[in-house]
């Protein structure tokens, strides 16, 4: 494991990605070349050599061309010129964006009340594999952004994700609050990359992660049938990672539910006697899939075409890009 990790940041210039190796392995193999790289990436340049002073040529006349400018940062979307709201909570409610993480984007959700920032990032997208993360800041009064300051936890390591600078204010078209930021995150592809809060939870913003799936059509619920009327094995494709959807395996025995995938995943529950689930949930550890638990809703009944037991489920994984999906599970 520590080899992977370390294969995973040697060749990062981010101090953070590589004090997370040190924070996990304080005495590894390659604590002093960590230690080493983060001395060499905080370096500061060294001075420029000296030049010997040529005679001055004599003046010949001809237009200098002219200097060569260094491509600017992304630049954050207009907004109206900063004025002071009427009063704090003007700018009060969620905000979702599009944060740019290790591998990709991935769905922030941040409320603001009385000029105070909180948010999360259930699933941040690390070298490293995915963690979680929190947003904490405060507002100006007319809008800027004073600090916002990204913080992600992977496994048992910490690290400091870097900062949003930027404002919001009253968009010009709509005269909704929006956010624009910008992203500082120097050493890493995250540096300069802009975003845009949209208030409303991740549901009702576009291009956010879709409302959840509804579940296919089952009979209605009798009343109790007997607990060994659901006893068996069921099979179902999964999704619990941002790559590809698993094939997961579950038992049910007397209305209680086990099951694994590989062993990372475990999963656990209980349903009703009507077949209703009471409980149902995958656990994960490990990179590469959800870190946490995910829960399921729904239930198991006959399906009316062949009288056999079946499972129909959605994902409750708020945050998360496997949030809403439903799940057939068929009994083997």
């Amino acid at each position: 494991m520590e080899l992977a990790f370390w294969d995973s940041v040697k060749g990062s210039s981010s101090p953070s990605e590589l004090q997370a190796y040190l924070t996990q392995f304080p005495d590894g193999t390659f604590a002093p070349l960590a230690r080493a790289r983060i001395a060499m990436v905080t370096a500061p340049p060294p001075p420029a050599p000296a030049v010997a002073r040529a005679a001055p040529a004599p003046a010949v006349p001809a237009t200098a061309p002219p200097p060569a400018v260094a491509a600017p940062p992304q630049q954050m979307a207009a907004l109206p010129p900063a004025s002071a709201p009427v009063t704090e909570s003007s700018f009060d409610g969620t905000y979702t964006a599009q944060v740019r993480s290790g591998r990709g984007n991935s769905t922030a959700v941040l409320t603001i009340k009385d000029l105070r920032v909180t948010g999360r990032i259930s699933e941040f997208l690390g070298l490293i594999g995915n963690g979680r993360c929190s947003i904490v800041g405060r507002l100006e009064v007319d809008g800027v952004i004073r600090d916002m300051n990204l913080d992600c936890v992977f496994g048992s390591a910490a690290a400091h994700a870097g900062r949003f600078i930027g404002r919001f204010a009253p968009d010009p078209a709509t005269g909704k609050i929006v956010g624009q930021t910008r992203q500082e995150a120097p050493g890493t592809d995250r540096h300069g990359h802009s975003n845009t809060w949209t208030q409303g939870p991740p549901s009702s913003v576009a291009g956010a992660e879709p409302a959840p799936q509804q579940m296919a059509a089952l009979p209605p619920a009798t009343g109790p049938l007997p607990a060994a009327a659901f006893d068996g094995t069921y099979a179902s494709q999964v999704r619990l990672s941002n790559v590809a959807e698993e094939t997961a395996v579950i038992t049910i025995k007397d209305l209680r539910i086990s099951g694994r995938i590989g062993s990372e995943c475990a999963f656990g529950g209980q349903l009703e006697s009507s077949g209703e689930i009471r409980e149902f949930h995958a656990s994960c550890t490990g990179t590469g899939r959800a870190s946490g638990t995910v829960r399921y809703v729904g239930r198991f009944a006959p399906d009316p075409a062949n009288g056999q037991i079946v499972g129909k489920t959605v994902m409750q994984s708020p945050g998360m890009s496997f949030h809403g999906i439903s799940n057939t599970w068929v009994r083997r």
